[in-house]
Order: C-alpha cells, then sequence, then structure tokens
C-alpha cells in the first residue's frame, strides 16, 4: 500500500522540516510506501527552500510552491491531486499533529471506513464547544447529515481515490471535508495524543469563520439561489514544483 501525505504550509520554516523528517521515520520500518507532498501556500520565509532541501535527502518528496496564499484548504487541493497513494492523510505544518500517530489512522481506516479524522480524546471526539466548531457543525448536518458523534479536524486519512475525486469539484472555492462529505463516505473518528501550537495562532476571527460557512453553503448546498453565486475558475496556480530525482511520476 502507498500513503500519501500532503501538508499545506505556510510560514512555517521552523517547524516543517521536523514534520517531514518524522513522517520519514515512522515510516522506516513499515511496509508501507510513503511520499510526502509539501505545498508551499505563499509564505514570505523559507518555508519553500526548506520542503526543497528535502527534496534532496528523500526519494519520494515533492515540494510545491503557489504563486501566492490561497489558504489551507486550497493548498490541500493542489496537494490532493498530485498525489498517487492508494489512502492520502492531510497533516498540519506546525507539529501539533505527531507524525507518530498516522499508522493509528491508517488501522483505524482499515475498519471498513472511507474517511477518519483524528481527535484528542474522547470527550473531545464527543462534543467540540467552540463556536467555530458548532457553526461548522451545524452546517454540515443541514447539508451533508453529519453524524452528531463526528469530530472534523485536519488530521485525517481518507481513501485515496475517494480525496481525488473530491478533489476535482469545479469552483473558485474549496472545501474538503465537504466535498468530501457530499460523496456519503462512512466515517469515524480515532483518539490520537495532539498538541498545542507551538508558535503563532489561529487566523480566523469570528468574521472570517462566518465568511468561510457562507462560502460552503454556497459550493456546497443544492439550493438554486447557491447555484446562483458560484463562481468558476480555479483556486491557485503552481509558481514551481520540485520532486526528487527518485520521484519518476
Amino acid at each position: 500500500m502507498k500513503v500519501s501525505v500532503v501538508i499545506p504550509a505556510y510560514q512555517s520554516e521552523q517547524t516543517i522540516g521536523e514534520v517531514v523528517d518524522r513522517i520519514y521515520q515512522t515510516f522506516s520500518n513499515r511496509e508501507e510506501e510513503v511520499e510526502v507532498i509539501g505545498v508551499d501556500d505563499g509564505s514570505r520565509d523559507d518555508t519553500f527552500r526548506v520542503l526543497v532541501e528535502k527534496t534532496k535527502i528523500y526519494p519520494s518528496m515533492r515540494a510545491i510552491r503557489l504563486q501566492e496564499n490561497v489558504g489551507q484548504q486550497n493548498a490541500l487541493l493542489c496537494g490532493i491531486r498530485q498525489t498517487q497513494g492508494d489512502v492520502i492523510v492531510t497533516m498540519d505544518d506546525d507539529l501539533q499533529h505527531p507524525p507518530e500517530a498516522i499508522p493509528v489512522l491508517l488501522g483505524a481506516l482499515e475498519r471498513e471506513l472511507d474517511l477518519v479524522y483524528a481527535c484528542s480524546d474522547q470527550k473531545i471526539c464527543r462534543l467540540d464547544r467552540s463556536l467555530g466548531s458548532k457553526l461548522r457543525d451545524s452546517l454540515f448536518s443541514h447539508l451533508f447529515e453529519k453524524p452528531k458523534a463526528l469530530t472534523l479536524h485536519s488530521f485525517r486519512a481518507v481513501k485515496g481515490n475517494l480525496a481525488r475525486d473530491a478533489a476535482q469539484e469545479a469552483g473558485a472555492f474549496f472545501y474538503l471535508s465537504a466535498a468530501l462529505m457530499k460523496r456519503k463516505p462512512r466515517m469515524g473518528n480515532i483518539s490520537v495524543a495532539l498538541y498545542p501550537r507551538p508558535m503563532g495562532q489561529s487566523n480566523y476571527t469570528k468574521r472570517k469563520l462566518l465568511q468561510l460557512f457562507m462560502k460552503i453553503w454556497i459550493y456546497y448546498s443544492e439550493s438554486r439561489l447557491a447555484a446562483v453565486l458560484r463562481h468558476p475558475g480555479d483556486p491557485y496556480d503552481i509558481v514551481r514544483s520540485v520532486q526528487s530525482k527518485g520521484d519518476r511520476r
């Protein structure tokens, strides 16, 4: 089995190198083949340089740089479209998601699931009290009949064909969980250790969250009004792509 790990990266020169190293260390004694695709979302620091350096070390590493900052979801879209894996894992660039937990996600996915989300413990799996999560869960329950007990998270494992099919969504806005849930996958949660952000903070304000959820409704609801408000076009442009010499794609 081949596992593709997609990492949207922004302003993470101090952490992204360790994330990549730990992914390859995790798979060094496992049977699965792994490829890592790091997508630099228009960083102003040396994030892309660090990713390129890793392509010189690991034979299945790929570094992609987007023309401008288009957001985590669009960077995920770009990365997923480049994958070849039977399973795709998505994770953050800031060490909140331990690469050593990836096998836990893979094990959960084998239990007749198509999509599995990490959560930090069973209590949080049952009830996430943040405003953003409440709004998102309410919207996803309305649009996709999301189970109340299911917690969404950016650290997830999904069957590769399902994710690549979702990544064919056309339009100027993309949200991975919405695109996946439209396809009614078998979903679940698995408890793993998640860690606090080591530096910086989330860019999501209440205003940005409301704008985000309005876009999800516009691009993923069945409403005729929403369909009129949608805009065509791809939401990102690649300016540079570097793959290791061992990557023959």
